[in-house]
């Protein structure tokens, strides 16, 4: 076998050199997107799980949405056997003043020790710039106690990370100093006094601006740093003490969360059974992976697109391949008859053709792996920014690469290359030597039919019942392995479909395109085998690209028309960002809606809505508190539950009520009148459904309750936006600029009107669909390369024939225009077989996968327009690939054609 390797295979990969390319070019594209799609899921969520995981976990985590946890239970957890121990975690973002008005950055709450540069379980190291020796001693402090020295005098400490500290090294602190060193010189000792002045001329002293207060002294006493996968979040955040984290936030009787660190010897199970009776309720207990998957459920609609374009990609590159490795069967038939005529076996022809194939696809896996890194890297950024725009503030990731994506994407170019070579190997070694030194085609028969019907409806079952069971097979095999094997199985029917439309289209072609469109059709019913590679390649381009237009479609058209109906203000104020839950946005105080009013008359009503994460059972959901007095109060408008009767119903008496939108309902089986149960700060709270609500503020569901009730369950007066309806909307603009004028600089404010909301969020649906759009682009330069060839394996299929034709007198014209008229009606069927499986695609998309994956429920809506511009390209790229092989009939010689050996 190496022999023949060495002479044959080499010969004929130098001799048909641009077919080996184009077979190592379509799996270097199918790897190159399948590795892209795969490292940006890696990066981003590494960027996502350091943004909402900030420094780790511990083995189990005490936690309770954004709700907190009350600072009491610290003492009591840390008085169960098996923990070694209790470190309570704030996580928060504070105002810069002294960087610029809209300047914020993370904040990180712990508890510092004496030793806290060796004795942390972070895994942070930490320079002084405030030496803990160096500062003079407070009578009955702890020397090593840096907090206990400068928390008297209102000049608490904070470290700082490596890359924020460059900024801060920035700020002027001259004036800054001239208020505080009387401060000091008043309540200190001279000598002590002098000494700490001096230490405060070596560092900063920068202002940090808690909610709805004045800005606060805070003293840099060290940089800290990383060098674990915490390392690109800490550089850029602010670590003060956890109480002091905890008042700045505005809630200094809550911690964000409580990590638990356990005794080598401690059963976790254990341990996590006395923590879950301790807390009796209050807070939930997890692990870090728990945790970690509740924060990946967030990217799920993101990854879920990246999959599914990456798996396409691979699928068409898996018939472009066998199309390319047909076209070389064909062309070395009569190689073949001699081999066998001197002795080679079958099994020596079948390893030939699937040695060189898996050869090639092992060099397009190592073309594929470097151009999907470069890829991912140029779309790295890109994607951060919208995901920092929507969900989290995000560091740069790097490029995130392991050893699993480098085997699966080699072993995804050779076995694409292998099971492509497959069929045309098993066909070149069946052949009989008389018949293959012949020059005639081989045409496949009736077997060849039914062995790939038997395959398709195979595949289809399997791929079916994978799907219907797919919640009793492992973690995601049922809902992505059932698609691809389902669309495998219908791409493989599309060359028995062909035949039938064919002969549909027959008298149609005969009448509008005479004799080239009758010999045409005829081709196509005669052998719908051939024919039907082009057909299959064509349909899953469309489909695939008509699957992606739908799912955007039927993701933006329900989002804006919820955005239309629901966000009916003049105006909308928010602090740090527009977008609501995004991570970057800060809370307000509620009576600052009251001062806008009272400044300007203008401003008829500042309705306030305040929205968080709480638990419901094991899962996190959004809520929204609003004045539901408010919007019901105000006639002809609708506000975020778009129907005035609601608001009455969160307002009926004797009880606690709340409106859920349409996906919580269908993820939990809620109905009206049922009762929920959410987890507040002092424990469970039950809430009657009063209605159910059509809203996409949130993947796993949005739950609305009244701001009184909230106030009264959740003690939080602070509120994340103002909807602002203004007496005359002429004035719009003008009163923007007012509340930009006078409060800007103080709460960081953005204000923007319904017109500037709608076009950010169509903003963010478009920079999401370029995304799907770019990734679809790769799927259909392989699709349209497999149409090109496609229609050459015709032309080489059929040299006899047409040769036939050419010798009883058709001119080069007619046989051109023939050749021409059959890509049309290939393209025609392909199109319409395309749009018909794209459609099926795009509902279970919708329907199963975005709903299961990402938690949103969403209508199926055919997007009629990309559906003309699909069909249109669709047949325009048909056509001109059969201008190729149309042309190289014009170059056929007769005896040549005709000859028979």
């Amino acid at each position: 076998m190496f022999s023949l390797y060495r002479t044959l295979s080499l010969r004929a990969l130098q001799q048909r050199f641009s077919r080996a390319l184009l077979v190592v070019a379509s799996i270097a594209l199918g790897v190159a997107t399948l590795v892209a799609t795969r490292v940006l899921n890696q990066s981003m969520w590494a960027a996502v799980r350091v943004a909402t995981n900030p420094l780790g976990f511990g083995e189990l985590c005490v936690s309770n949405g954004d709700s907190g946890v009350r600072t009491e239970l610290t003492t009591k957890l840390s008085g169960i056997p098996g923990i070694r121990d209790v470190e309570p975690v704030v996580v928060g973002r504070v105002r810069l003043p002294d960087l610029g008005d809209h300047r914020h950055a993370q904040c990180l709450g712990i508890v510092w020790k004496p030793d806290s540069e060796s004795n942390n379980p972070w895994g942070v190291s930490i320079d002084w710039t405030v030496p803990p020796d160096t500062i003079p001693l407070l009578k009955g402090a702890d020397p090593q106690n840096v907090l206990a020295h400068l928390k008297p005098f209102r000049l608490r400490p904070f470290l700082v990370g490596v890359q924020l500290n460059e900024e801060l090294t920035t700020v002027a602190m001259n004036d800054r100093l001239d208020t505080i060193l009387p401060f000091v010189n008043r309540f200190l000792k001279r000598e002590w006094a002098d000494q700490l002045s001096a230490i405060l001329k070596k560092t900063a002293v920068i202002r940090l601006q808690p909610v709805g207060q004045e800005a606060q002294y805070f003293v840099k006493v060290g940089t800290v740093r990383s060098d674990g996968p915490t390392g690109d979040l800490v550089k850029n955040a602010l670590i003060l003490n956890a109480a002091d984290a905890a008042e700045l936030k505005g809630q200094p009787d809550l911690f964000t969360r409580i990590d638990l660190f356990l005794d080598s010897a401690a059963d976790l199970n254990q341990v996590r059974s006395r923590v879950v009776e301790t807390l009796g309720g209050r807070a939930a207990v997890r692990t870090s992976d728990e945790n970690e998957q509740r924060a990946q459920e967030m990217m799920a609609g993101l990854q879920l697109g990246f999959s599914l374009t990456g798996a396409g990609a691979l699928v068409v590159g898996l018939f472009l391949v066998y199309i390319v490795l047909a076209v070389t069967v064909a062309e070395r038939r009569h190689e073949i008859g001699i081999l066998r005529s001197l002795g080679a076996t079958r099994g020596q022809i079948w390893a030939l053709f699937v040695g060189e194939a898996g050869f090639q696809g092992l060099l397009g896996a190592a073309l594929g792996i470097p151009a999907g890194l470069a890829m991912a890297h140029l779309c790295l950024d890109f994607i951060k920014n919208l995901l920092s725009d929507i969900l989290y503030v995000l560091e740069s990731p790097g490029i995130q690469i392991g050893l699993i994506t480098i085997l699966l994407a080699a072993a995804a170019g050779i076995l694409t290359a292998i099971v492509a070579a497959l069929v045309p190997a098993v066909r070149a070694a069946q052949e009989q030597p008389a018949d293959a030194v012949r020059r005639t085609p081989q045409v496949p028969g009736l077997s060849h039919q039914v062995l790939q019907l038997i395959i398709s409806v195979t595949l289809l079952i399997l791929g079916g019942s994978c799907m219907i069971y797919r919640a009793h097979l492992p973690a995601r095999l049922g809902t992505y392995g059932g698609f691809t094997l389902v669309l495998i199985g219908l791409l493989l029917t599309t060359p028995l479909l062909a035949a039938s439309a064919a002969r549909i289209l027959q008298p149609l072609a005969s009448r509008l395109m005479g004799l080239e469109g009758r010999l045409a059709s005829d081709n196509l019913i005669r052998v719908p085998g051939r024919t039907g590679l082009v057909i299959t390649v064509l349909a899953a381009g469309v489909a695939i690209f008509l699957q992606t237009a739908g799912v955007i479609h039927s993701n933006k058209d329900p989002f804006l028309n919820w955005i239309n109906q629901s966000w009916d203000a003049d105006l909308y104020v928010t602090s740090g960002s527009i977008v609501i839950g995004s991570g970057q946005n800060l809370p307000m105080e509620r009576d600052l809606g009251k001062v806008f009013q009272n400044k300007l008359p203008i401003i008829e009503t500042a309705l306030p809505l305040r929205s968080r994460q709480v638990d419901y059972g094991e899962n996190a959901v959004f809520l929204i508190a609003l004045d539901a007095h408010g919007f019901y109060d105000a006639p002809g408008r609708r506000g975020p539950l778009m129907d005035r009767e609601l608001y009455v119903r969160l307002l009926a008496p004797g009880g606690r009520y709340a409106v859920v939108s349409k996906n919580f309902a269908a993820l939990y089986g809620v109905k009206e009148k049922d009762t929920i149960q959410l987890r507040g700060p002092h424990g469970p709270i039950q809430l009657e459904v009063a209605g159910i609500v059509a809203d996409y503020s949130f993947p796993r569901g949005t739950v609305f309750i009244d701001q009184n009730v909230y106030q009264e369950l959740f003690e939080d007066p602070r509120v994340d936006q103002f909807y602002v309806y203004l007496r005359s909307t002429d004035s719009q603009e003008g009163v923007r600029r007012e509340l930009l004028r006078n409060w800007e600089a103080e709460h960081a404010l953005m204000v923007m009107s319904r017109g500037q909301v709608r076009d950010h969020l169509l903003q963010m649906i478009r920079r999401f669909s370029l995304v799907a759009y770019s990734q679809e682009v790769v799927v259909g330069v392989v699709a349209a390369l497999g149409v090109v060839f496609a229609l050459l394996i015709s032309v080489l299929q059929r040299r006899r024939e047409l040769g036939i034709l050419r010798a009883v007198g058709a001119t080069q014209g007619q046989i051109l225009l023939s050749v021409l008229a059959e890509a049309m009606l290939m393209g025609i069927i392909g199109t319409a077989i395309g749009l018909i499986v794209g459609v099926a695609i795009e509902w279970y998309c919708v329907y199963i996968i975005l709903f299961e994956e990402a938690g949103f429920l969403f209508p199926v809506l055919i997007p009629w327009a990309e559906v003309g511009w699909i069909a249109a390209g669709a047949m325009i790229i048909a056509t001109l690939a059969g201008l190729g092989p149309a042309l190289r009939t014009m170059q056929l010689r007769i005896p040549e054609a005709i000859a028979y050996e």
